[in-house]
């Protein structure tokens, strides 16, 4: 019997010493990402995250689970802070790569950590195909454009700003590049005389938009494409599209209200223009403090 007791011991010794191990996680990976930032040195951070969590979070087998962050509040792991882990996503690649990165979670849009040995709600498989959607603004007449055609999607997606060729950066978000459940397909138009662009021209449904209509019409010449929710989803933002004529054109989001009153509902039949579409898509990520 004391035998027992002092195994029994021994093992509640250990748990604990590796819940105050894990504890420590979201600590150093904060300090990692803080130290890096001012040393100029970022590009290292994803390389000191892996290694912290390869040393300190316990080895799985190929295919066990790391983390089920919406659905095990008991897993020690899911004790680590959001906003941490949303620092450090900011500064890792959210793609799979097979490392110890932060990842993003395709189902909720939550951040969480993921083992190199391991897999959770976002499975390395399972990770969608994300692209920004940058927007820039001009006057004369007051008009948008959306991912300018000087650069590629992916210098867009590593944060090329849209204050270029006489534009001004307006707004961001992320969007899928690919059809997800439960989402709309935007389908971006341009046009010159002045440089302008259209989205979702009202010459068709949405359901023909959906099944792979171009842009090319009326004018217009197709651009890019996205694909959105039509209604609001956690961690999303509402995106607003107003219309005007002379010549045809759209505003998103108009700066007189905030992102808040977009959400809220505010219309886009505002300064001169009707409201022509809506749709839900991700912010930015959050920047470090």
């Amino acid at each position: 019997m004391d035998a027992r007791m002092a195994s029994l011991e021994m093992a509640i010794h250990q748990m604990e010493q590796r819940m105050a191990r894990l504890e420590e996680v979201p600590l150093l990976l904060a300090a990692i990402v803080r130290r890096d930032r001012e040393e100029d040195v970022s590009d290292r951070s994803s390389r000191n995250i892996e290694r912290v969590l390869t040393r300190m979070l316990p080895a799985l087998p190929p295919g066990a689970s790391c983390l089920v962050w919406l659905e095990n509040h008991t897993c020690p792991l899911a004790r680590i802070p959001l906003q941490q882990i949303c620092h450090i996503a900011s500064y890792c690649e959210a793609y799979p790569s097979g490392s110890a990165l932060a990842l993003v979670a395709p189902v909720f849009w939550f951040p969480q950590p993921c083992l190199q040995r391991g897999r959770s709600v976002a499975s390395f498989q399972s990770i969608p195909e994300i692209m920004r959607i940058a927007v820039g603004q001009a006057h004369g007449p007051h008009r948008i454009m959306i991912n300018h055609s000087n650069f590629t999607q992916t210098q867009w997606d590593a944060g090329q700003t849209m204050t270029t060729s006489g534009w001004t950066h307006r707004i961001e978000f992320w969007a899928y590049s690919t059809r997800r459940p439960g989402t709309i397909r935007i389908a971006v138009g341009q046009a010159h005389g002045p440089h302008r662009t259209w989205i979702n021209h009202s010459n068709f449904t949405q359901d023909q938009w959906d099944a792979g209509q171009t842009m090319t019409t009326a004018g217009w010449t197709h651009h890019v494409e996205f694909w959105a929710y039509p209604t609001r989803q956690p961690g999303t933002i509402r995106i607003a599209v107003g219309r005007a004529n002379g010549p045809h054109r759209i505003m998103i989001n108009h700066s007189n209200f905030t992102q808040d009153q977009w959400d809220a509902g505010q219309m886009m039949t505002t300064a001169g223009w009707t409201h022509h579409l809506e749709f839900w898509a991700f912010p930015p990520p959050p920047p470090c403090d």
